[in-house]
């Protein structure tokens, strides 16, 4: 009997090393691995040759105006395999082949460039162009890559979000770029394409924007009055404001709906978490400034940050009101847009040209 609790006893340590082996092997796994580096020759605007703290100080302002390249966010056809890569100040769509990291076509004639939605059903693509002094919605063939049709929008047409339940698309246009006090929200009807409504909200400036599933609530950044505004989309109307605290100038977000979480980076250098349920603040976490976007991976438990200093941070998920710092990528200046296609376990960083370096995007397989 003895030798039988001895021999349980030592198997039993054995499984629990060689299951500590396998987790600690696991954990050991970097979450992303450089997997390709897609050259963009093509891309030719450049920005100025900085040291760190020239790049640091550039970066930790509001709008960046010492950085003259920028990047916008990606828009992606998972369908057709398809990425977009909005090069702001060439005032170009560039579309790459996620299996190769062919160059497919170029979509120009922008007077500034900036945010593509696809809707596969239609095979539509749909970008916004805005500039200081211009503002519309472009429609075009997703397969000849016509124009379909422009609509006129209030100059600095921006950031989009597309609800697939009503093929609604949100698209913010107006504000200071445009000298006006108020920024509207505007409403596209993409099965008819055309605009049929606008939420008009007193501030100079909103930024990114994400839908709940679960409900009818859109949040969107206001980084002038530093808070998030809620809106009602079968309202059509604000129906609460919440501040951000932790930071200066709220930019991109994410959410975390089962949590009850909305994930909200400051270019100053945080990220803040809030509860989507009460608008409090739940925890405020550091990370490089000159933030530009932020993806929540629920599969993993992960939130993914890009930055104008030039790196991906990973933060781990520990539980919905901690989030642990996991690694800092280096990726480059002005490296502040990202993409994650979940499906392909890769995640997208593009990369503007600096220096002697051309401009590239950098895709890491998601381990």
């Amino acid at each position: 009997m003895k030798k039988r609790l001895v021999l349980s006893h030592f198997t039993f340590v054995a499984s629990l090393i060689a299951s500590s082996a396998v987790v600690c092997s696991a954990q050991a796994l970097p979450p992303l691995k450089l997997a390709q580096t897609i050259p963009m020759p093509q891309i030719k605007c450049h920005n100025p040759d900085q040291n760190k703290e020239q790049l640091t100080q550039s970066v930790d302002t509001e709008f960046m105006p010492i950085m003259t390249c920028h990047f916008d966010r990606f828009g992606l056809d998972l369908k057709n395999g398809r990425l977009f890569v909005v090069a702001e100040n060439d005032g170009t769509i560039e579309i790459y082949s996620m299996s190769s990291g062919k160059l497919l076509h170029s979509i120009g004639g922008f007077a500034m460039s900036h945010n593509v939605v696809y809707r596969p059903d239609v095979n539509r693509i749909y970008a916004t162009d805005g500039s200081h002094t211009e503002g519309a919605l472009r429609i075009y063939d997703g397969t000849t890559y016509d124009l379909i049709k422009s609509l006129k929008m209030l100059p600095d047409a921006d950031s989009m979000d597309y609800d697939p339940s009503t093929h609604y698309l949100y698209l913010t246009n107006g504000g200071d770029f445009a000298n006006l006090d108020y920024t509207l929200l505007s409403i596209v009807n993409t099965d008819t394409n055309d605009r049929v409504d606008d939420i008009k909200f007193n501030t100079g400036r909103l930024e990114h924007m994400v839908m709940e599933k679960a409900g009818p609530r859109l949040f969107i950044t206001s980084p002038n009055k530093q808070e998030v505004d809620v809106i009602d989309r079968n309202k059509k109307a604000i129906v609460a404001t919440w501040p951000v605290s932790g930071g200066k100038f709220c930019v991109a977000a994410d959410l975390d709906e089962a949590h009850q979480r909305l994930f909200v980076t400051c270019r100053s250098g945080t990220l803040n978490v809030l509860d989507t349920e009460t608008g409090k603040l739940v925890v405020t976490v550091p990370i490089a400034k000159g933030t530009d976007d932020v993806l929540y991976d629920r599969e993993r438990g992960r939130i993914y940050i890009t930055s104008a200093e030039g790196f991906i941070e990973v933060l781990h998920q520990a539980d919905s009101n901690h989030y642990d710092p996991v690694t800092k990528i280096v990726t480059g200046p002005m490296g502040k847009n990202l993409a994650l296609v979940k499906s392909q376990n890769r995640l997208y960083v593009a990369v503007p040209p600096y220096g002697n370096v051309q401009a590239k995007i950098l895709v890491y397989s998601v381990q």
